[in-house]
């Protein structure tokens, strides 16, 4: 029975790291993206400044 148990419990928080690892994998994906979406529109609108 307690080698049930303590199985239960490793697999749960195996589950809880995997599910932590996403969330911050998906955190720093968006960070990423919205970085460069930023960093396009401030280029673009300096490109456009400077060709005025």
């Amino acid at each position: 029975m307690s080698e049930k148990l303590a199985t239960n419990i490793a697999m749960e928080v195996n589950a809880a790291i995997s599910r932590i690892m996403s969330v911050i994998g998906l955190s720093f994906t968006r960070y990423v993206v919205t970085l460069f979406h930023v960093c396009s529109v401030v280029n673009r609108n300096l490109f456009l400044l400077s060709c005025v």
